[in-house]
């Protein structure tokens, strides 16, 4: 591939997804020389929910390619709508907290190949040498930055391109982190989703929803621009083992939750059931001498706070303000990239908290429903979790005394969520 091989880079970002884009994107309108390389020969459908939610919405702006996305066909989403095992119901708007910490108060769903590629594409446009159809096999360090072993995703003959920094942002089966020893087994319950497309879902509105259902798995559905649903079905591996009975799982999961068995009742499967497991990815820490891992490449978890597409663009801002000093002042050790490691651990730590009281939440039917009814008679109170989820309210704004005191009434005891 012609221009690589003696041409050296400030940054080489590796994956071409949200969070490599805007990396690329930020790091460009900076100055910076950056190479983005990505295996796909385009931009392709994944396993995702396509929501965007409103905070994302403001860091695309930043980065310059919000009148391309608000341009494109999409859905605007107003809110979640919430359902118990049992079919209660709640419909949460998300809230303006604090006189509206965010001038957006509607997120939006689109296709992920087109969002990734408006996104790829503002790359370009601000300065980033895209490479599309191009994988890394190999990561070596040398005196003054890395030498990066590429060749074309179909093809054999080795190439190399040199940068001072890599941006791991390649998703979960990161070849940076494993390349550069920093991947970890998932641990714990192992969670799989099956994800797929149905015709005739009834009485979608504007709001995305999640379906809890009986034992802790859940059914998150997204109306898409073209009038498909978006379905993620979310359970333990082992629930979803029988291969090949995918949909007939899938139906009988429908079943289990009476506002879904009635969304569902005509609905037709219009596209192919993908099974993707494990859902954890783990890191050893998302940084290295020369090297930074961002978006689902440095750790994903179980979805059920809906937020991997804001994660992979937060977690890409946060690594270029890092990246941006530590090549102005040419201190690329682990130790000065690792102001990135502790931004995002501050960042993540509250996200953590809640992760792990829904996760152990949606595994008591009986909190669920109670939990539910609390939820119906103080309807602000749901709004602020969405609000929470959607990135905008604070952790600490369910630590207000008024707040807390109704969490506690609808979850006592309150300690065991954490085990």
């Amino acid at each position: 591939m012609p221009g690589l091989d003696h041409q050296p880079f400030d940054i080489a970002i590796v994956g071409g997804g949200p969070a490599g884009s805007a990396a690329a994107a930020a790091l460009a309108r900076r100055g910076w020389n950056v190479l983005l390389l990505e295996k796909s020969p385009a931009p392709a459908p994944k396993i995702c929910g396509e929501f965007v939610c409103p905070r994302a919405l403001e860091i695309i702006e930043e980065i310059g390619a919000l009148s391309e996305i608000e341009a494109e066909p999409h859905r605007q989403v107003a809110g979640m709508l919430l359902s118990t095992p049992r079919g209660l119901h709640i419909e949460t708007s998300f809230p303006a907290y604090g006189g509206a910490l965010s001038v957006r108060r509607l997120g939006l769903s689109m296709p992920r190949n087109r969002f990734d590629g408006i996104l790829l594409e503002n790359a370009r446009r601000q300065g980033a040498d895209i490479r599309l159809g191009t994988r890394l096999s190999g990561i070596r360090m040398e005196r003054g930055g890395a030498v990066l072993t590429l060749a074309a995703s179909h093809g054999r003959t080795a190439f190399q391109a040199r940068a001072r920094l890599v941006i791991g942002a390649d998703g979960r089966a990161s070849s940076v982190s494993r390349l550069m020893g920093l991947s970890l087994p998932p641990r714990g319950r192992v969670r799989a989703v099956a994800h797929t497309y149905f015709e005739g879902v009834r009485g979608m509105g504007e709001r995305g929803e999640m379906h809890i259902l009986p034992g802790g798995a859940y059914c998150a559905l997204d109306q898409t621009p073209a009038g498909l649903c978006n379905v993620s079905y979310v359970d333990d591996l082992e629930a979803l083992r029988p291969w090949r009975r995918e949909e007939a799982l899938l139906r009988e999961a429908f079943g289990r939750n009476p506002l879904l068995r009635e969304r569902f009742s005509s609905a037709k499967r219009a596209r192919p059931i993908r099974v993707l497991a494990p859902l954890q990815v783990r890191s050893k820490r998302p940084v290295a001498d020369r090297v930074m891992l961002v978006g689902d490449a440095a750790g994903f978890y179980d979805p059920f706070t809906g937020e991997g597409i804001y994660a992979a663009l937060r977690t890409a801002m946060m690594a270029a303000e890092v990246a941006d000093e530590a090549l102005a002042g040419d201190r690329l050790s682990v130790r000065t990239l690792a102001r990135y490691e502790s931004m995002r651990a501050k960042w993540m730590g509250p996200k953590l908290l809640v992760w792990r009281f829904f996760q152990s939440l949606i595994r008591r039917d009986r909190l669920v429903e109670r939990f539910g009814r609390e939820l119906a008679r103080h309807p602000e109170i749901g709004d602020l979790l969405v609000g929470l989820t959607g990135n905008y309210v604070p952790p600490r704004a369910l630590l207000q005394p008024s707040v807390l005191a109704r969490l506690v009434a609808g979850l006592v005891p309150f300690a065991s969520f954490f085990p």
